[in-house]
């Protein structure tokens, strides 16, 4: 029986009574689980599993498959109600399918499953200027994987596809000027209980623009996810 502690990303209903989840956990990073019998009537009053929720699992390996046998799940630090928080509620179910995204290839990375705990705690319990939340964490999980920008060198221009500043205006993919200055403070950004929101409305839209076109590029076999169609509620 292995024991570790997962945060959910997706979650998935299986024929009649079964559920499939998609986890980043602390040890063995991105895993599947199959959960038998989670919406049989006698299991009904049972907590539902939300997006991003913090759980710890109980299951015994599938070495010849990717989906394994779940036997018990508890959550250990069950992340607050936000129901009556329409934006952040956005916010997280957005999260919750870039992290799926981003992270579906990742093996074992302790510091980045401590990382993500510690970051959405924060956002969880801050009351405002929290806004630039989403780029911010986004910009932090391209560094943390080994997928951020080189934002070194001399040039004047941001080249999304060359993944490196460059001196030339007139190039496919091409920031200007001023999104370069975006780009540039977004990776330099910090996001605790205390920071201010450093980025305008309209500013966070053209940088949400920016890394979804960056992870098209650059992530293996990523799509935009299914929420978009929300980010300009998100982004009030």
């Amino acid at each position: 029986m292995i024991k570790t502690q997962g945060l959910v990303l997706k979650s998935l209903k299986y024929g009649d009574t079964s559920l499939i989840l998609h986890c980043f956990c602390r040890e063995g990073g991105m895993q599947s689980f199959l959960i038998k019998g989670y919406y049989r009537a006698e299991k009904k009053k049972q907590k539902r599993v939300l997006p991003l929720s913090e759980i710890e699992l109980y299951f015994h390996e599938n070495a010849t498959q990717n989906l394994h046998n779940l036997y018990s799940l508890d959550t250990t630090n069950h992340r607050p109600d936000i129901s009556s928080q329409p934006i952040k509620s956005m916010v997280v179910q957005l999260i919750a399918e870039m992290l799926y995204l981003l992270l579906k290839t990742q093996s074992t990375q302790e510091n980045l499953y401590d990382f993500l705990i510690k970051s959405l705690t924060i956002y969880y319990h801050k009351p405002k200027n929290h806004a630039d939340f989403h780029i911010w964490l986004i910009s932090q999980i391209l560094q943390i994987t080994g997928f951020a920008p080189n934002l070194e060198g001399k040039g004047t221009h941001f080249s999304l596809l060359e993944g490196q500043m460059i001196s030339y205006s007139q190039a496919p993919f091409l920031l200007n000027e001023e999104e370069t200055v975006l780009w540039k403070q977004l990776f330099h950004s910090e996001f605790t209980s205390q920071s201010p929101n450093f980025f305008t409305r309209e500013q966070r839209q053209s940088l949400t623009q920016m890394l979804l076109q960056w992870c098209e590029i650059h992530i293996p076999d990523f799509k935009k996810p299914q929420s978009i169609d929300i980010l300009k509620e998100i982004l009030h």
